[in-house]
């Protein structure tokens, strides 16, 4: 039951990571039509 509940728990901060990553690059590059925050928590 850990097991699983740790894997799904590091999938999730691991979505949530790269959705931050990505909100940032694009704010950074300009391209982005939405804030960093609203981007990574929003699903």
């Amino acid at each position: 039951i850990w097991r699983s509940l740790s894997g799904e728990l590091m999938g999730f901060y691991r979505t949530m990571y790269f959705r931050v990553a990505l909100g940032a690059y694009g704010m950074y590059t300009g391209w982005a039509p939405q804030p960093v925050p609203e981007c990574a928590w929003s699903s």
